[in-house]
Parts: C-alpha cells; structure tokens; sequence
C-alpha cells in the first residue's frame, strides 16, 4: 500500500484544469429579456415578500370569504394569518397603497423575491 500511495503522488503545484460552472437557465434569461423590455417602455419591476398576510393576497384583491383560493388545498398557511404568496398581485396591492403621490402605476412582478 505504502510503494503504491508513493507512486500515485499529485503534484499540487501544477495548474488546475478549468472547471464548467454551468450556465444561466433559460427560463431566468427569458425573464430579463422582458424586464428589460418593459423597463425600457417606463415600467417598474417590483418584489415583494414570499410570506404575506391574508390581507394583501385576498383581502385587497377582492376575494371573498368563501372563495375557492382560499382553500387550505390552494394556498400554503404558514399560520392562521400568514401564507405563502398565492399569486404577485399581491405586490400591486403593496406598490399602489406605497403610491402617496397617487400617480399611474406602471409595473411588472414577474418572479418570487430573490
């Protein structure tokens, strides 16, 4: 064992190999082609929180009590007041109450917060 680890020595002084690191997902790259084109027209892109409150993701949406989304089969409850964003019209909600000027409003949610 000993006369074989002897031979099999790596000089670690060498240059390395280059290593792939992979690559952008297309999916990602298709995403910034549109944030860039609505950016150039004037548009914002907005983020907003993961985790939000019943509030922001029915409530100011205009979904009533009894509607369907709000089934604990469609909407993941964190607790009985927070859940994971159900859809990213949450975030309008979030960027018109942010509106004190009461300007128009031209954005894009187009992804989950990073």
């Amino acid at each position: 064992m000993a006369k074989k680890l002897e031979s099999e020595k790596i000089d670690i002084t060498l240059p390395s190999t280059k290593i792939n690191t992979g690559s952008k997902h297309p999916v990602n790259s298709v995403i910034e082609d549109i944030e860039d084109l609505f950016v150039s027209m004037g548009y914002t892109v907005e983020e907003g929180p993961e985790l939000e409150t019943d509030k922001f993701c029915f409530e100011l949406l205009n979904l009533p009590q009894g509607h369907p989304a709000r089934d604990m089969q469609d909407s993941f409850y964190i607790t009985e007041e927070y859940l994971l964003r159900t859809q990213t019209s949450a975030v309008q909600a979030h960027t018109m109450l942010a509106n004190e000027e009461k300007t128009p409003i031209r954005m894009i949610c187009p992804r989950k917060n990073i």
